[in-house]
């Protein structure tokens, strides 16, 4: 996420106000303009959000997470500890496949950060006292864009089962998110199918190559009304 400022004006007057994708083998990158300091929504003071989803098997991942003293950061690399060969090799990357906009916001990116993409299922939501809700219970891979929303969601049904005072209404309301909360993860998994290792199995390259067409990609990724995706259990 960086200032608005430093990106070309010619190149973000190109991107402003909309969500820009660039196709890249093995992953897609995307990004859209947000809020700036104190939630400044106007021209000159907001930043640019972006990422670039790429596949990484395990001895990549690793040498990603490793910086320059040798040193290997299972759970995250600070960003200022990324090598610069990493770094580099991205930017060439970006030439070589994605638009020149997209180049020009990735150079205009002094200290690009990684990180590692997972995804989480709960099997259970109410323990006693204690209750799961948000990515707590379901993590999703961020293709969906449900983060926020789902996470709402969650506490407005929660409340109203609670308001009914029905340990049953509860029970009720765990069942329904349970369903929904792995749908979503489902979900996300099957957006990213083209992102992991290569399939070689029929049917995941048949998903893989479906979800990476550029007509699916920009119409299914963050959609706006994310229930006609999801595909609930019985």
């Amino acid at each position: 996420m960086i200032d608005e400022n430093l990106i070309p004006k010619e190149v973000l007057d190109q991107l402003s106000l909309q969500m820009a994708f660039g196709m890249a083998p093995g992953g897609h990158w995307l990004g859209y303009l947000v809020a700036g300091p104190d939630d400044a929504l106007d021209e000159g003071n907001r930043r640019y959000n972006w990422g670039w989803y790429r596949t990484a098997d395990e001895d990549s991942l690793q040498d990603h997470l490793t910086d320059a003293n040798g040193e290997f950061h299972h759970s995250g690399i600070p960003a200022h500890l990324i090598r610069k060969e990493i770094i580099n090799a991205m930017r060439e990357e970006a030439k070589k496949f994605l638009a020149p906009q997209i180049e020009k916001v990735i150079e205009s990116t002094a200290t690009p950060f990684l990180q590692p993409m997972y995804d989480f299922s709960s099997k259970q939501l109410v323990f006693n006292r204690t209750i799961l809700i948000g990515d707590a219970a379901f993590t999703a891979r961020p293709h969906v864009g449900m983060g926020v929303s789902k996470a709402a969601f969650d506490a407005s049904s929660l409340a109203e089962a609670l308001s009914q005072n029905n340990p049953a209404s509860l029970k009720e309301w765990e069942s329904a998110r349970l369903k929904f909360g792995r749908a979503t993860v489902q979900w996300g998994r099957d957006l990213g199918s083209y992102l992991g290792p290569k399939a070689t199995d029929p049917e995941s390259k048949r998903k893989g190559e479906y979800y990476m067409r550029p007509e699916t990609l920009l119409s299914v990724t963050a959609a706006s009304e994310p229930q006609q995706y999801l595909r609930m259990e019985a």
